[in-house]
């Protein structure tokens, strides 16, 4: 049965969770396009809630192969008319296949820093979906433990976040901290180096040393790094840059930071 109203509860429930307040409370996000929904299949089966495909996604070959599968597998799924996909999709032309995904379940910080991780990203108030989830994606490539995010940083479990995170977030614990200052204070308790980025007037990346332990705050794309995130780090780092360059991109940058004291750190 092909589900073509907008009042119809499964519809109406699913793009609900196109909402943080919703995502929150259900613990529970959006995952889209087949090669995603495919990857979690394989890797998180357990994470998967229902699957959701576009009437279109159903009537070609790759839509009945992969409808066969389900059915053998005995996974939920719902079919939605190619309106209310479009409805719910982040992208201007879906692919009409997407899944309900339940949230990881990590412990707090105070809970995982018993863990003794290394390698630590922080984000500040970051407030581009696409920047939150690509930095998560180079986290996860260059060996990080985690990302931590504060209030007023992208919900990481938004469509867009987890789109351009390239499903990263179901590979690395991603960890909501209150207030950047009490994270700091903790992660230096716990002999970890704090570093902070800033456009201009920090330490030359590439000139700079690096602890074996260390906690990377990457700033507001706008703003950039707080005032007492920079007071109270142990050291600034700028990428240098042509005269004729203003700043990089905030992902951008934590692509070439977190590579760079990786593999300086000898970790890669």
């Amino acid at each position: 049965m092909v589900i073509k109203s907008r009042e119809n509860k499964v519809f109406k429930w699913v793009k609900e969770l196109t909402e943080t307040k919703k995502r929150k409370k259900e613990k529970k996000f959006l995952l889209e396009g087949f090669t995603f929904v495919k990857e979690t299949l394989e890797k998180f089966p357990e994470l998967i809630e229902c699957i959701i495909l576009g009437e279109g996604f159903t009537k070609s070959e790759k839509g009945k192969e992969f409808l066969k599968f389900l059915n053998k597998k005995n996974f939920t799924h719902y079919i939605f008319s190619s309106s209310l996909i479009k409805e719910i999709s982040s992208t201007k032309t879906p692919q009409g296949i997407m899944a309900v995904i339940k949230q990881p379940e990590y412990q707090d910080i105070n809970t995982f820093l018993e863990k003794e991780p290394n390698t630590l990203v922080l984000l500040e108030e970051i407030q581009e979906p696409n920047n939150v989830g690509a930095i998560i994606r180079v986290a996860l490539a260059v060996g990080a433990s985690a990302v931590f995010y504060t209030k007023g940083t992208a919900d990481p479990y938004s469509l867009k976040s987890v789109r351009a995170g390239a499903v990263a977030i179901l590979h690395l614990p991603v960890i909501r901290i209150e207030e950047i200052k009490e994270a700091i204070t903790l992660l230096k308790e716990k002999g970890f180096q704090i570093i902070a980025t800033v456009p201009k007037g920090g330490e030359n990346l590439f000139k700079a040393g690096f602890s074996q332990k260390l906690a990377v705050i990457l700033g507001n794309e706008a703003r950039g790094v707080s005032e007492k995130a920079k007071i109270l780090s142990d050291k600034l780092i700028t990428i240098p840059m042509s005269k004729k360059a203003q700043s990089l991109n905030v992902a951008v940058s934590a692509g070439i930071i977190l590579y760079h004291i990786l593999y300086k750190n000898k970790m890669l």
